[in-house]
């Protein structure tokens, strides 16, 4: 099921379908004015709700596919920082 199939972002809607049906969302990307093409496919199955999720890192500036540049590199540096800060803040460093 893709986000098209909701008529709104309700996640109380979301919650009551997906134990049905997944949903699928696909990320795009595009340099400049290019053309757009896939970078990731996010699929949620589940309620993690009553559910104590396990600790998940995620840093685009460590970690990003080949061939990705992020910008302004201003931004990025600001990013790195504050990334960093949220790792030792949660000890997952």
């Amino acid at each position: 099921m893709s986000p098209s199939a909701f008529a709104s972002l309700d996640a109380a809607e979301i919650r009551r379908r997906v134990p049905e049906q997944s949903l699928v969302v696909s990320i795009e990307q595009a340099e400049g004015s290019g053309k757009f093409g896939p970078l990731a496919v996010l699929e949620f199955d589940r309620d993690l709700e009553d559910v104590w999720p396990e600790d998940v890192a995620f840093d685009p500036t460590l970690n990003r596919a080949d061939g990705v540049r992020l910008l302004p590199a201003w931004l990025t540096a600001l990013r790195r920082r504050v990334y960093r800060g949220s790792r030792q803040g949660r000890d997952a460093e």
